[in-house]
């Protein structure tokens, strides 16, 4: 499912939940959608599979080094 926001969109979201890396100044990943769930990584190498919908995690995993999505 996609949506296409527009500018005039913007004043009516609400932010309905927030994920915090612990110990990390920044996320070289970018979030996936697949399957229904929201997969976001870390440069501490934390890889986590949250419900888009509540922001729940599912699992979490520790990789051996940062993970990283080339742009």
């Amino acid at each position: 499912f996609r949506r296409v926001l527009f500018r005039s969109d913007l004043p009516k979201l609400k932010l309905k939940w927030a994920f915090g890396y612990a110990n990390v100044a920044a996320a070289r990943a970018q979030p996936t959608v697949a399957g229904g769930r929201l997969f976001v990584a870390s440069e501490n190498g934390e890889v986590h599979a949250l419900d888009p919908s509540t922001g729940c995690t599912y699992w979490s995993y520790k990789a051996l080094a940062g993970v990283r999505t080339d742009s």
